[in-house]
Order: C-alpha cells, then structure tokens, then sequence
C-alpha cells in the first residue's frame, strides 16, 4: 500500500480523519494536500501534531482549518473542516459523526455541525499553509446556482439535498455550488443512505 493510500484508504480505521484528507485530495489534488496537511494519517493525534510539528497549530478559528476535538481525559479524537465561524460559534462539516450535538466520534455519517467558540472539548485548529496553492489555483470552479444548471449526473444528487434540507439556496434562491460540495454532497447522501 502505498502512503497515499496509507491516508485516503485507510480500511479499519475511524475514518473522520480520512474525510479531511480526501475533501482535501479533492479540493487541491493529492500531491498539494499533501504539502497542505503535511502527510497522510487515519489517527487524529497525528494529523494535530503535524500542525504543531510545522508551526501551524491555533487556538481560534477561521473559515479552511482542520478542527480537532479531544476527549474527557485530553486526548485529541475527532476532527473535521471549518467552513465558517462568527462571534460565537464555529461551524463544521465532520466525516463519521452524526447529526447530534455534540462531538460524536464514530456516528457513521458525514454532517454539518456547529459548537460554541468556548466548547470544552474543542482542543484546537490546524491551519494549512493556503499560500501554497493561492497562485496554482487561479482557476475559479463553476459555480452552480441552479439545479438543472448542474451536470446531468449529479442532478438527482441535488434534488435529494434540497429535499432534505442539506442545503438551501441564498436569498434569490441560488444554489452556489461547485464541483468540490456536489461530490461532498454525493458522498453525504450515499452514507447516509438516502441515495446510493
């Protein structure tokens, strides 16, 4: 097995910390990812020391950092993406947790969750190092704005979403999706069972 693999594939493992890594591969490719997360690891204490190891472990939070919970006795043992924070909570998107609040460490599902910016159980934020990619990705992704605006392919996809109350569209109704959060939505849908 190679070390991509080791991270992306790791079978038999919780895999919250594989979800980083492949929205990550998604995101930016797996050599940039990489060079982002600074390697490939299914276990959580890991991946936070890499940030520390590289100088790039924060106690406050902001939209793109890997967060990492720890249990009642210290230990780091969930993680997940931030993808927005405000004046009193962060707010996640998590692989193998639930839709529950509070940390879940192995709940089987992928969701969107939010804490207090005090919550006791967050341990901290890996930040990655985005000027590595900032110049390569000049590129902007399609944004979609409209379901039959999608490709054809993730159509139903996107139905089903709506239908669920996964996403909703801004105040004039648009959608603003891309091919990175239609795949994310793919994948949330499938291991949740509603689409397979």
């Amino acid at each position: 097995m190679s070390a991509h693999n080791a991270g992306i594939y790791a079978n038999g493992y919780a895999w919250c910390d594989t979800f980083v890594d492949w929205c990550m591969m998604k995101a930016y490719g797996a050599d940039r990812a990489k060079r982002l997360i600074h390697g490939w690891s299914a276990y959580t204490p890991t991946s936070a020391q890499y940030y520390k190891n590289n100088g790039e472990w924060r106690t406050k939070p902001q939209k793109g950092d890997q967060i990492f919970f720890k249990d009642s006795s210290g230990g780091i043992c969930h993680t997940g993406l931030v993808y927005a924070v405000d004046s009193k909570y962060v707010y996640t998107v998590e692989g193998n947790t639930s839709f529950q609040s509070g940390v879940v460490a192995n709940g089987g599902a992928v969701a969107k969750k939010s804490y207090r910016l005090d919550y006791k159980y967050i341990a901290g934020y890996g930040r990655p190092d985005y000027t590595i990619v900032k110049e390569v990705n000049k590129v902007a992704e399609t944004v979609y704005n409209w379901t039959l605006a999608c490709p054809e392919w993730s159509r139903p996809y996107v139905q089903k979403a709506l239908d669920h109350g996964y996403i909703k569209g801004n105040e004039k109704g648009e959608l603003q999706l891309t091919d990175t959060k239609i795949w994310c939505l793919v994948v949330m849908l499938r291991i949740a069972g509603i689409m397979q």
